[in-house]
């Protein structure tokens, strides 16, 4: 017979987030503060109030490099229970660049189209490199237009 453990650790982290979330750089500083550079690819999401104040901030998914998969329906299951308005997705990229695949191009164009079915706001779908502090933003990007 064999026996499996799950368990979970919690790490500790302070956020100064009195004030909202205005630019992506402000999103950024917050998403990745506390968040350890391994060699995994991962995937947070972040769900805010209508004025863009954090609420908390989640790890979705963690694959190898460039192997992370996370759906449409977990992302909203997250926001959904933190009760967001806002939200800002965050894929972290440990090595290379930090250039949109076409895996992020379906997920942000659904997330997006998703977000308008909910009445959520989706601020931004980010890619970050943690020891460069290289960052690909859609919102900046022009990618989408309000």
């Amino acid at each position: 017979m064999i026996a499996y453990e799950a368990s979970l650790t919690y790490q500790l982290v302070n956020f100064d987030a009195a004030d909202p979330l205005a630019n992506t750089k402000q999103m950024l500083a917050y998403l990745t503060k506390g968040v350890p550079e391994t060699d995994n690819e991962t995937f947070w999401v972040l769900a805010m109030n209508p004025k863009h104040r954090p609420i908390c901030r989640q790890r979705l998914a963690c694959g190898p490099l460039v192997a992370t998969h996370v759906g449409v329906q977990k992302i909203f299951l997250s926001i959904a229970l933190a009760e967001a308005k806002a939200f800002v997705c965050l894929r972290t990229q440990p090595s290379g660049a930090v250039q949109p695949t076409l895996a992020d191009g379906r997920l942000a164009f659904n997330v997006r189209e998703m977000a308008k079915l909910c009445q959520v706001e989706f601020v931004d779908y980010l890619i970050t490199r943690l020891d460069a502090r290289d960052y690909y933003s859609w919102r900046e990007s022009g990618k989408w237009s309000e």
